[in-house]
């Protein structure tokens, strides 16, 4: 008897236990708040434009009052840019090409909330291929832009000697075109750059002997007019910046040996006036571009046998003829380095490291610059192959850059853009 009131209490204190976690259990579920889900865009997409709505789906069957944390940036773990929303959506902008962008949701509604996985995306690519050179593959051609056009002027061939060739990239139609031949001597590491409507060509070696020569390009008529000659020592590879109106000529190197001497060139009066050193170690293939009124060079070679290169970086102000060192470039020292600027920032990259015996390391990062803060950021990486002694020019808010030659004397006829 006692045993099976002992039986019966046991069962119904089971019972009671039973009811209650059963009870328990039923009311969990709207404890814990849903995650968010079907994020848009779709986790793993590519190419997105570089601003984007970001949506998210949370299921809220008891018309409860969501607030959302959202979490974003290029850190896999991204930080929190935006809290107290209440709307499943939020406009992101500014984005950078070619970038990888991750992002998750917090769901907060009282006391309780529940993180949401990290969800990602990237943006459309910073690098993009264009038409093909027009010509055969070639390397170490001087270049420069005069409006939507780009021109590839002489250069060497695989296997060749440099030609007197003259191609016209057209920006508008993704098309090149062949032009009158250059009428000067064929060249190569001689320099490019345009001034207002005008292309110009000076420098570089020649088929015996380095070449200091100047020629101006009209691009209406198709046709060169020789200038005054560049009135320092015959070169190759020197550094041009055009600050209004006017190219200053820097380093390059003359007989093996590196220099550092500067000269103006005003294309008003077709003269040239000497400047003040730069004051850095004399080099060759610096990169160089212009942002406002100053100019920057970057890197180069400063020796050729043993090849030495340096990763300092100066600014030329012409107004005071005067250059200021800032922010070493933060990649390896290089030569044949890549210069270019696109609006108000500059950027430097590629180009060779090192060279040991007949073989050339080549890099393919590329770094920008911000004068107003002084500091570097790593871009997206060259997205073709491995290549120096590539030609390059700038219209509008692309740099255009292809042609050039790889570590294993492999040349190429590929063309890309770059835009930030």
């Amino acid at each position: 008897m006692i045993f099976e009131i002992v039986k019966k209490a046991a069962a119904l204190i089971y019972c009671c236990v039973f009811t209650i976690c059963c009870s328990s259990s039923s009311s969990e579920p709207e404890s814990i708040l849903p995650s968010p889900m079907n994020p848009i865009p779709a986790t793993g997409s590519q190419n997105i434009s570089l601003s984007v709505t970001l949506g998210w789906v949370c299921s809220n069957q008891n018309n409860l009052s969501y607030i959302y944390d959202l979490y974003f940036g290029t850190a896999s773990i991204p930080p929190l840019i935006a809290s107290g929303l209440t709307n499943p959506q939020y406009v992101v902008d500014s984005l950078s090409k070619g970038s990888s962008y991750y992002w998750k949701i917090v769901v907060k509604e009282g006391g309780r909330r529940t993180e949401g996985t990290v969800w990602n995306f990237s943006t459309i690519p910073a690098w993009e291929q264009v038409a093909d050179f027009g010509g055969q593959a070639m390397a170490g051609s001087p270049a420069f832009s005069i409006g939507a056009k780009g021109y590839i002027v002489s250069g060497f061939p695989e296997n060749s000697q440099s030609v007197p060739d003259v191609w016209q990239y057209d920006s508008v139609t993704n098309t090149w075109s062949k032009k009158n031949n250059f009428p000067g001597p064929s060249r190569i590491d001689g320099a490019g750059f345009s001034i207002g409507d005008k292309g110009y060509i000076t420098c570089g070696i020649g088929s015996s002997n380095l070449l200091n020569d100047l020629y101006e390009y009209d691009q209406q008529t198709d046709t060169w007019t020789q200038k005054a000659s560049y009135p320092g020592a015959a070169r190759y590879l020197p550094t041009v910046l055009v600050i209004n109106q006017k190219a200053y000529v820097v380093g390059g190197t003359t007989d093996q040996r590196a220099q550092k001497d500067v000269w103006e060139y005003d294309p008003l009066n077709n003269q040239w006036t000497k400047k003040a050193d730069f004051p850095g170690n004399g080099r060759n293939s610096a990169g160089g571009f212009v942002i406002g009124n100053k100019g920057y060079i970057g890197c180069g070679v400063t020796n050729g046998n043993p090849f030495v290169v340096t990763n300092d970086f100066w600014e030329y102000d012409p107004q005071n003829d005067a250059w200021t060192r800032k922010a070493d470039f933060p990649g390896i020292g290089r030569g044949y380095t890549l210069g270019f600027s696109i609006g108000s920032t500059g950027y430097l990259g590629l180009g060779i490291t090192a060279i040991t015996g007949q073989n050339s390391v080549i890099a393919k990062d590329l770094y920008e610059y911000n004068p107003a803060s002084n500091l570097w950021t790593k871009k997206l990486d060259f997205q073709g192959g491995k290549r120096a002694m590539a030609p390059s020019f700038v219209i509008g808010r692309y740099l255009y850059f292809g042609n050039g030659g790889n570590e294993n004397g492999q040349f190429y006829k590929d063309f890309w853009r770059f835009s930030k």
